[in-house]
């Protein structure tokens, strides 16, 4: 893409004509047109069609002296006003205001030749460090779309990291621009306070507000900071000082003897450890550069959120009074609970009897914090610290934990009281894909292999069942032991079965197939070769839909099992057995292309196709036996824009690939990834390319191991198979399979969320297996017809223990459990109410809460109703009881 150019690159693109600014803006396009609807990055989006026209007059303009912004595409955080664009702030108080005039930023943008795209989506006047508290819905995180993105500049963030625009304009007020920055994965950088100026940036804190870069590099954070930096005359708080060279200063000054002090406090409990191995290899690659590391003190760190938010909603509460609805936009009542939050805390802290014991004595801890930062600043030249103390939260996971959201920004909120400048740059991955603030990608392509459950092999009339033989070779015959003059003779229904399972992944059908020879020696492979399928199988091109994105199925063919080595002990030798009872067994090979990049989404895409092919009753899957084995070829590419995983991941792969064999358990896998991932990561750092091999998993040590060593792509010596005819397919064949595949899991989910008002999670639960899915369903329906609620039901189920479903095995015995759990005692009205009433009366400031419209204290009101009650009801009742008695004796006075 050319948006994995940098700024400096681009304009020598444009100046060098290899590509022009409407190449460049349209790809912008291109691209917000296809993950905005997964990112919900846009609040505004500039029309296409006048965007295009500003970049093809800016073409004409162009020449070798322009700015190295001009026809630069950028994105801009809705907390700035703007004439031509909307500014909301992410909440519908302001509704669909227009500013009349620019912010000082975004016209210094617009007068060196940048070009805007849109305004961000972010948390709702800065607050908040996920970018969920806004009223256009949450940012999701390119890297995993189940991932926040950071906040408040979480828009800003995204958008960089899937290259919707060349660099973004954040705001920072404790960790705004830091900490979205660093779960994206992309540079962002707080200004020194003042440095560029606020006029037209919506205040949140006034005194901690910083206007800033967020772009893929801190070359390109310094290009924009060189155009936006500058003393202001509308900002009475903007810098005199002159703007230095920022760009030339990048590349002719070394690092050699730069002293990075690293904050001993910053680095024990409450940081994760993948966090901080990463920041602390980022402190050994600076020394190989040459920097003196030294160990510094921060005595007041546990006091940065304190003080931040202490002074900041002080500040808030101030700035925010003026939205009331009057001159424009709606009135408070459509501030969200964050918000209120706030605006609350700020006005006790400021109001009489309290500012001296709040914001007096925040401000004087302030002031020991410049003190501290001084100290520190004078034994280093800079502080080396992580961002934030976890990886990017699960959406939803923190904005209804008010304490843990504030807690995300404990590393970064201490500057903006003290006013220094802070970057954030990526600095590594996570086991599982996610972004640490450099380096590595992971690419994994997996191998199922299952075991059909046909009454008989796959080319011989042999009893297939290999787990139940009453003896070693019991079930074999001329063909599945290879003995001379035997011919093959392919089991039909296991050709069947594999079509079927091909369709139920959306394969297209090879209409003409055959079997190849595959050549390699092992003793469990009596024939010398293997018979398998190569150019052509039976079923290819499928996809399997994870959490973490679509998995594209590359193929789906039909072979035959090897034998079985038994190593043991005879006559007091080791020796090595072979039973042939497996041998021949039909085996399915389900193999997917590199489109998994987590142990996470491994385990994921793994337990999914198990569960098809039970559905399918095409085999048990019975991993402990090794009816179904998985294999992992695991790799890490480098990645040197940052790319987001939303992106196409076609471009080349990583010129080696580790096989993790014959894994019988999803934990195993997992756990065997996540290891295998480390140690490439800890090879790669060190310059070394990993050894292309087959390694195996040891669950006792938790780590891989060596067992063959591939110094080249095998040579299996593939021929097609003379002994067996190739096959034909007709379309009404086809068709005819396709007809006898039952409703899939995810079919059953989606269907009983439509028709019953059953959640997903819960839904998934229920469908997990097929036999219980089966006795759940029909359940539903016996419920569903008696009026009974369904949603309830499905409650039930998903929080009864993980064995309960065994016990109770009868659709009958399920039904009889769950109405039993929800008979509720007999109890009138009237003795109800007179709970109430006290309940009420006790917590006049609860029922105040309610009546100024926060319907969420709601819940506190109706647990200390049941609590008294000691009874066993409906609480949609009492809820009902509650709202009724509130009307009544209170809002009516």
């Amino acid at each position: 893409m050319l948006l994995d150019l940098s700024i400096r690159e681009l304009h020598e693109g444009f100046v060098q004509k290899k590509f022009s600014i409407v190449d460049v803006v349209s790809e912008c396009y291109a691209t917000v047109e296809k993950f905005q609807g997964k990112l919900n990055a846009f609040i505004s989006i500039v029309d296409r069609g006048t965007a295009l026209k500003e970049a093809r007059a800016k073409d004409i303009s162009f020449s070798e002296s322009s700015p190295l912004l001009y026809g630069i595409p950028f994105v801009l955080k809705d907390s700035y006003v703007s004439c031509a664009v909307r500014t909301t702030c992410a909440s519908r108080v302001l509704g669909d205001f227009t500013s009349p005039y620019n912010a000082t930023v975004l016209q210094k943008l617009l007068d060196k030749g940048a070009v805007l795209i849109g305004k961000m989506n972010m948390d709702a006047w800065g607050h908040g460090a996920t970018s969920e508290n806004t009223d256009f819905g949450s940012v999701h995180n390119p890297w995993n779309l189940d991932r926040v993105a950071g906040g408040s500049s979480g828009g800003c963030g995204a958008a960089i990291a899937s290259r919707m625009a060349a660099f973004a304009i954040g705001e920072d007020t404790g960790g705004s621009i830091r900490n979205p920055a660093a779960w994206c994965s992309i540079s962002g950088m707080k200004v020194s306070y003042g440095r560029v100026s606020r006029y037209g940036c919506i205040a949140y804190a006034s005194s901690f507000d910083t206007v800033g870069p967020m772009a893929k590099t801190a070359e390109d954070c310094a290009v924009v900071l060189q155009s936006i930096a500058g003393n202001d005359p509308y900002d009475a708080t903007s810098s005199p000082h002159s703007v230095p060279d920022y760009i030339s200063t990048l590349t002719s000054k070394s690092i050699k003897g730069v002293r990075i002090g690293v904050p001993k406090e910053l680095f024990g409990e409450g940081l994760g450890k993948e966090i901080r191995d990463a920041v602390l290899k980022t402190r050994d690659v600076f020394v190989n550069m040459g920097v003196e590391i030294k160990e510094v003190s921060m005595s007041l760190l546990d006091y940065g959120i304190p003080v931040y938010y202490l002074i900041g909603l002080s500040e808030t509460s101030s700035n925010l009074a003026r939205y009331d609805g009057v001159r424009y936009g709606n009135g408070r009542p459509y501030f969200s609970d964050e918000t209120m939050r706030r605006i609350m805390i700020g006005t006790h802290a400021l109001s009489t009897g309290y500012y001296d014991q709040y914001y007096r004595k925040a401000q004087r801890v302030r002031t020991m914090f410049i003190r501290e930062y001084e100290k520190m600043l004078s034994e280093c030249d800079v502080v080396l610290m992580p961002v934030t103390p976890t990886h990017a939260t699960k959406i939803g996971e923190l904005i209804s934990d008010p304490l843990q959201n504030l807690l995300v920004d404990v590393y970064t909120v201490s500057q903006n009281p003290v006013g220094i400048p802070s970057l954030a740059i990526p600095c590594g991955f996570s086991s599982d894909g996610l972004p640490i603030g450099m380096q590595y990608r992971t690419i994994i392509g997996i191998e199922t292999h299952a075991e059909l459950k046909t009454v008989s092999k796959m080319f011989c009339g042999c009893i297939n069942d290999p787990f139940h033989a009453p003896a070693p070779n019991t079930y074999t015959c001329p063909v599945c032991l290879g003995l001379p003059g035997a011919l093959p003779v392919p089991n039909k229904k296991a050709i069947e079965w594999t079509l079927k399972l091909g369709l139920a992944l959306g394969c297209k059908v090879n209409l003409f197939s055959k079997f190849d020879r595959k050549h390699y020696f092992y003793p469990d492979l009596p024939k010398g070769y293997q018979i398998s399928q190569y150019d052509l199988p039976f079923c290819f091109d499928g996809i399997l839909k994870t959490n973490e994105g679509d998995v594209r199925i590359r193929r789906v063919h039909l072979e035959e099992d090897t034998g079985k080595l038994i190593h043991d002990t005879v006559n007091s030798g080791q020796v090595t057995l072979i039973d042939f009872n497996r041998g021949g067994v039909p085996l399915v090979e389900i193999v997917t292309e590199p489109d998994i990049h987590s142990a996470t989404q491994a385990k994921e895409y793994t337990k999914k196709l198990r569960q098809i092919i039970r559905y399918l009753d095409i085999s048990d899957c019975d991993m402990e036996k090794g009816g179904m084995r998985l294999e992992a070829n695991i790799s890490l590419q480098e990645i040197k824009t940052q790319n987001a995983e939303i992106k196409d991941t076609d471009e080349t792969l990583p010129g080696y690939k580790v096989e993790l064999k014959n894994i019988n358990s999803f934990r195993f896998l997992e756990r065997g990834i996540v290891y295998e991932i480390e140690r490439q990561k800890q090879l790669l750092d060190k310059g070394e390319t990993p050894v292309q091999e087959t390694r195996g998993y040891n669950p006792s040590k938790d780590e891989t191991f060596t067992q063959r060593v591939k110094e080249s792509a095998e040579d299996y010596r593939y021929f097609p198979d003379p002994d067996i005819p190739p096959i034909r397919f007709k379309e009404e064949y086809i068709e005819s399979i396709r007809k006898t595949i039952p409703e899939l899991p995810q079919a059953i989910v989606e269907r009983w969320s439509r028709e019953y008002g059953i959640n997903s999670k819960a839904g998934e639960i229920l469908a997990e297996e097929p036999e219980k899915g089966k006795i759940y369903n029909e359940a539903i329906l016996d419920i569903h017809s008696r009026q009974e609620p369904t949603d309830k039901f499905a409650n039930f189920i998903a929080n009864q223990p993980t064995d309960w479903g065994s016990k109770v095995i009868s659709t009958e015995a399920i039904l009889t459990a769950f109405r039993k759990s929800i008979v509720v005692d007999e109890i009138q009205d009237s003795e109800i109410t007179v709970v109430i009433s006290v309940v009420l009366k006790t917590n006049q400031d609860i029922v105040r809460q309610y009546v100024s419209g926060k319907e969420q204290v709601l819940n506190f009101l109706i647990g200390s109703v049941m609590k008294e009650l000691k009874k066993k009801i409906d609480v949609s009742r009492v809820q009902k009881l509650i709202v009724e008695s509130i009307q009544k004796e209170y809002t009516a006075s």
